[in-house]
């Protein structure tokens, strides 16, 4: 009776038992000391893996940050949106629009429309004054045949350069702010430009608006990869023009 009391069968385990690889292999598995650092190990490896899937998750919108976004037609709603501006200018709420009505619009004021594709609007070859801002449009180039206009308003949109505007060279007004744009070398094109909005964007580099001899007005404020010596060497190249700005470097 003694022998059992303070002998438990768990020192079966000795060397000496017959059945020691039998017995002992039983014990691993209900060791005390084995199996908190094997939870320890499975909880250390789940710690790791979601580390570095958080971490692939905040590197993926810095890898796509440069890319352009992607061209959306539009939809439903902005088709809708666009016909009845073009009814109300024409006021005509009912009936086929036709290419002799599309060429009589002269003013078109698009904002907050839902828009992302602008051929819609390819056939308006007599419109002047164009207001398109807080929509989702990231290429203009389609309103390329549009020889009347002179003013175009694209604020808060998702321009990620001026490429697609090059071809407009008749505009005088020109208005981009709010938007994601750091090249802006295509603007060189637009020599009749009076009026230029650059506010609110990345611009890094302004040397081809010194080919703009025209501009009497020029925001490029809140561009914070602007310095204050391009800022001055736009204002010696444009004497005229009153610049608006606010470098920080």
């Amino acid at each position: 009776m003694r022998d059992q009391i303070f002998n438990p069968p768990l020192r079966r385990c000795a060397s000496s038992s017959p059945d020691f690889g039998r017995v002992r292999r039983g014990c691993r598995r209900i060791s005390p000391t084995l199996a908190p650092d094997r939870r320890g190990g499975i909880v250390a490896a789940m710690k790791l893996t979601f580390i570095a899937l958080l971490a692939l998750c905040l590197c993926l919108p810095v890898v796509g940050a440069d890319k352009k976004p992607k061209f959306v037609p539009n939809g439903p709603q902005a088709k809708a949106a666009i016909e009845k501006e073009i009814r109300f200018r024409l006021d005509k709420p009912t009936g086929t629009l036709t290419e002799p009505d599309l060429g009589k619009v002269k003013t078109l004021d698009l904002t907050r429309k839902k828009i992302s594709d602008v051929s819609n609007l390819k056939g308006l070859k007599q419109v002047r004054w164009l207001w398109l801002n807080s929509n989702q449009i990231c290429d203009v180039s389609a309103l390329r045949n549009l020889r009347q206009l002179s003013s175009l308003h694209l604020e808060n949109n998702q321009l990620g350069d001026t490429d697609s505007l090059k071809e407009l060279r008749q505009l005088k007004e020109l208005s981009i702010n709010h938007n994601q744009i750091r090249d802006v070398s295509a603007l060189k094109e637009l020599r009749q430009l009076r009026y230029l909005d650059l506010g609110f964007n990345q611009v890094t580099d302004l040397s081809a608006l010194k080919e703009l001899k025209l501009l009497t007005h020029l925001d490029l404020r809140n561009n914070p990869n602007l310095s204050n010596a391009q800022v001055a060497e736009i204002r010696a190249a444009l004497p005229k023009c009153r610049i608006y700005s606010n470098p920080t470097k």
